[in-house]
């Protein structure tokens, strides 16, 4: 196989319905070609996704080193900061290439995938928030915390119509969150049982966070599974709902760090960059939520 063909075979979509914009065109678009080039070797998915987390936290030290110690000037520090999240956010897309290419992901990667989403996002978020108040005062930091509880139930809520959209779509898509509530609970006895610690710490996670948040906007619907799918209801759900999860794909993760890594990149000769990150996220991204939240008791029940 040629590298081209490894490429291709490696950008690899569940649905482009789903995708973020910025994700099918480029992060995993960069993606593919790292994942072209380990294709062949012994490397799996959560070396990946463990590799990201360290990128991530790479990117918060170049961050933190130039907001606070001065040992890195602006004109290095913030663009490698930058530089840095972005690798991150191509190996997050890597993983989930990786496991497709190889066969398939499972919900335990998943799940981790996500929690790593969390530990990279928080802190270097966090790290923008002190920058924001340090240049700008508490106003405008309020403008971030705003900003950023709506970034988190934004991603929160993306994930669950997406699971409940592929539900109704695609519904073999186990790895993209596409689950009955008895699945994952048998799953998570089995883990209790038998399962590390790490595993029963992400499990608990999981199921006692983000699924039961999710479902408060989701008219509290349980299972994203729909078992009696035909070419016919597929096509009646797309039409229906297509275009709407076609906008609601601007909540998700990737186009939210886009955002962040293009906001510090351009620091140095920009200082309220960020700033205008926080509008865009508070002023675009709460009415897209409300939106979402609207039509997602439509898109898990109907």
């Amino acid at each position: 196989m040629s590298f081209s063909e490894r490429v291709r075979k490696s950008l690899v979509f569940k649905s482009t319905d789903v995708e973020e914009i910025i994700d099918m065109y480029w992060h995993r678009r960069l993606a593919a070609i790292g994942t072209a080039l380990i294709l062949d070797t012994g490397l799996r998915p959560d070396h990946i996704t463990w590799t990201s987390l360290a990128v991530g936290w790479a990117a918060s030290a170049a961050f933190a080193a130039t907001l606070f110690s001065g040992q890195l000037p602006e004109i290095v520090g913030y663009p490698l900061a930058a530089g840095l999240l972005l690798g991150s956010v191509v190996l997050d897309c890597m993983d989930g290439q990786l496991a497709r290419a190889k066969g398939g992901g499972t919900r335990m990667g998943r799940i981790l995938d996500g929690a790593v989403d969390g530990f990279v996002l928080v802190p270097f978020y966090v790290l923008m928030g002190v920058d924001i108040q340090n240049r700008f005062g508490w106003a405008f930091f309020a403008l971030a915390v705003v900003a950023g509880l709506s970034t988190f139930m934004r991603t929160t809520v993306y994930d669950r119509v997406k699971a409940f959209y592929l539900g109704h779509t695609l519904p073999s898509a186990e790895a993209d969150g596409v689950e009955t509530m008895a699945e994952v609970m048998a799953h998570y006895e089995e883990i209790k049982r038998s399962g590390t610690l790490w595993e029963k710490v992400l499990m608990s996670m999981y199921v006692d966070g983000q699924l039961r948040y999710g479902r408060i906007f989701s008219g509290r619907s349980e299972d994203a599974k729909i078992k009696d799918v035909t070419p016919e209801s597929v096509a009646s759900y797309r039409k229906r709902f297509g275009f709407s999860m076609r906008l609601m794909t601007f909540m998700g993760l990737g186009t939210h760090m886009f955002f962040m890594y293009i906001a510090v990149f351009l620091m140095p000769w920009w200082s309220w960059a960020t700033v205008a990150t926080q509008m865009v996220f508070a002023g675009l991204g709460i009415p897209l939520l409300v939106f979402a939240i609207i039509r997602a008791k439509a898109l898990a029940q109907t």
